[in-house]
């Protein structure tokens, strides 16, 4: 079966680079019975967690049809090798295997695959299983975990997780149900405006700037709660986000909830474990905003984003203004920030100047067509 691994690896959106000409098992494990857990070295590529099961490769379960980038490959015995976790079965074992007295009757997958596999149980759970292994605590599971120790609501707090010798390989947590991410409200609310032909963000329907100050507010608190999780190093620096947008956020019924604290995945893990100015957030917010109002005007045809352009700067305008007064309403957080307004609002510029460089960076790479994006921001905060 090790013979399929490197072409199982080179198909999954999970795995940093090309298919390998070889890999590695270190590890391995069952952390249910009929799932088979190998940890793969794949060189310069890096570890990753594969979760393995079989079948009778004349008789493939249901669930993998359509689904061939989950196949590992079938062995001249006949026996088929697949991808443990898109079995509900075997994934429903592992949750009770992790939670004891939990058996849940429905599993689903959530979201498109990235760093890791989600899996929703019941709607109440969710399994976060980590494909690329890093030495060491993962950060999602370390924040979390020390945001709800000091007190902080407003995360998803680990329910169990597994680890091996220190490292994390997966988590349950919370599911959180009935919410909307923040990228979603706020094209949402540009959509709203774009129709009523409304010029004045304040005074069209759907309207995020309150929205834009809670989650403003919500933020300062988690800064007051990392500095209380993880202390405060010189030059007021401390354990940040790190990947801090409108997708990493989430409205519910009970207001706005953080998620993801794994950091920019281009950076290296050690580098988003660095503690920073909280601006670093702040910074990554505002730029969120501006992509959110870029994005909508792509979404209108080509002879309205003109005369659309005016009411979207003004959206931006209100939410970025709204945000940053949510965040500095918090008297606690002006402690982790420079003596003087003046000074905050210089270095939060540079934040962003650094956090739009990036951004050229990533979709010069992955997204050619957005590159202007970025640039205008770039263009706006060196000439201001």
């Amino acid at each position: 079966m090790i013979e399929f691994l490197p072409g199982y690896l080179g198909r999954q959106r999970w795995f940093a680079g090309t298919e390998p000409a070889s890999v590695e098992v270190v590890d391995r494990d069952e952390p249910a019975k009929g799932m088979t857990w190998l940890l793969v070295d794949a060189g310069e590529s890096g570890r990753y967690s594969v979760y393995v099961a079989e079948a009778d490769a004349d008789e493939p379960p249901d669930f993998l049809h359509g689904q061939d980038a989950a196949v590992i490959g079938t062995g001249d015995d006949g026996t088929l090798y697949y991808d443990a976790l898109l079995d509900p079965d075997l994934t429903k074992a592992f949750v009770g295997e992790l939670v004891p007295g939990e058996s849940p009757s429905f599993v689903r997958p959530m979201g498109a695959e990235q760093s890791n596999t989600s899996l929703v149980f019941d709607d109440r759970l969710v399994l976060k299983a980590f494909r690329r292994v890093h030495e060491g605590r993962n950060p999602d599971v370390e924040v979390t975990a020390a945001l709800a120790a000091v007190g902080f609501e407003a995360v998803a707090a680990p329910v169990a997780t597994w680890e091996r010798d220190g490292t994390d390989l997966a988590v349950v947590q919370p599911y959180l149900g009935g919410g909307s991410d923040g990228w979603a409200l706020a094209l949402t609310s540009l959509r709203d405006m774009f129709g009523s032909e409304c010029e004045n963000p304040a005074e069209c329907g759907g309207d995020f700037g309150a929205e834009a100050r809670r989650l403003g507010e919500v933020t300062a608190c988690m800064h007051v709660a990392l500095a209380e999780g993880f202390g405060v190093e010189e030059g007021k620096r401390i354990r940040v986000h790190g990947d801090y947008h409108l997708g990493q956020v989430m409205r519910t019924d009970t207001g706005w909830y953080v998620l993801d604290f794994e950091g920019e995945p281009a950076r290296p893990l050690e580098e988003r474990r660095q503690p920073a100015s909280p601006l670093k957030d702040v910074a990554g917010m505002l730029r969120s905003l501006h992509y959110a109002s870029a994005v909508a005007l792509r979404e209108r045809p080509e002879e309205q984003r003109e005369p659309l352009a005016p009411p979207a700067a003004a959206w931006e305008e209100r939410n970025r203004n709204a945000f940053v007064e949510g965040y500095l309403a918090v008297e606690d957080v002006h402690r982790l920030l420079p003596d003087r307004l003046d000074q905050t609002l210089v270095e939060l510029r540079e934040w962003e100047l650094d956090k739009a460089r990036y951004e050229l960076r990533y979709e010069q790479q992955y997204r050619p067509e957005w590159v202007d994006i970025p640039e205008a921001a770039i263009a706006r905060l060196v000439g201001g």
